[in-house]
């Protein structure tokens, strides 16, 4: 496929998914979840995209990013990327860069808008944004798999609980699978809670944004109002790869 100037796909590699956009006029019009490098090379050989933005956060094989670049010009998002936000944090190569995307991602669909960005993959990430459009940090927390796992391999007896195991969660659990599940799930809606409510009393038109794998799910237990941007850490590559294109 012949490349349009105006095509560009971005890549975000997560510790857990693989997952790709392909933007046109700045517009998202496609994301796919893939399964390996090959599906990845194969996929943005029939893009047709002009360049693409690559992110991840687990440790890449050393061929992927030389492949990629010799199928079209890809910018690697790393620590010292030039970015379209400022940035406070204390330790800026420490700080994963789909925490940054999503903050970009949040500038860029909420200007001038101070967010709370909360990103429920397989860590669950809280980082504030403030309306003027600097990331002042946040909180690392355990994702949802993660603690059910987590309770199942350090324990003798306790069984794998999922979130799929039971239709809502009590206050009270009669049985172990049911007292794991409201551990958890009470759990992290009590310390979404606290955050929300923590930000909400600085600033009172704050935007809560949720995204990653499980944001819709926990978007349902949440009684703050909440948006759910399933796509906010793509959004965000986009507008990096072009801001790095013009400075």
């Amino acid at each position: 496929m012949a490349a349009n100037n105006n095509r560009s796909v971005a890549i975000d590699w997560g510790n857990t998914r693989l997952k790709v956009g392909v933007f046109e006029h700045g517009i998202l019009q496609k994301v796919a979840h893939l399964l390996d490098a090959q599906s990845l090379y194969d996929f943005v050989h029939q893009a047709g995209a002009l360049k693409a933005v690559l992110m991840a956060t687990q440790n890449l094989t050393p061929e992927i990013l030389p492949t990629l670049q010799s199928i079209l010009p890809t910018l690697h998002v790393e620590s010292n990327t030039p970015l379209p936000i400022g940035n406070l944090y204390e330790t800026p190569h420490t700080l994963g860069t789909d925490r940054l995307a999503a903050a970009v991602g949040a500038w860029a669909m909420y200007s001038k808008t101070a967010c709370l960005i909360i990103d429920a993959g397989t860590c669950i990430t809280l980082d504030f944004l403030n309306a003027e459009g600097v990331f002042e940090g946040g909180n690392i927390t355990l994702g949802l798999a993660m603690r059910f796992k987590a309770l199942h391999t350090f324990t003798a007896k306790l069984p794998l609980v999922g979130t799929n195991d039971f239709v809502k969660n009590t206050i009270t659990g009669n049985n172990t699978r049911q007292a794991i599940y409201n551990g958890v799930l009470n759990g992290i809606v009590a310390e979404l809670a606290y955050t929300i409510e923590a930000y909400r009393h600085i600033h009172p038109t704050i935007k809560v944004l949720l995204c990653g794998g499980d944001a819709d799910f926990l978007a349902t237990l949440l009684k703050y109002p909440t948006t759910v941007q399933a796509h906010l850490s793509l959004i965000g590559l986009y507008y990096i790869l072009n801001f790095s294109s013009s400075s």
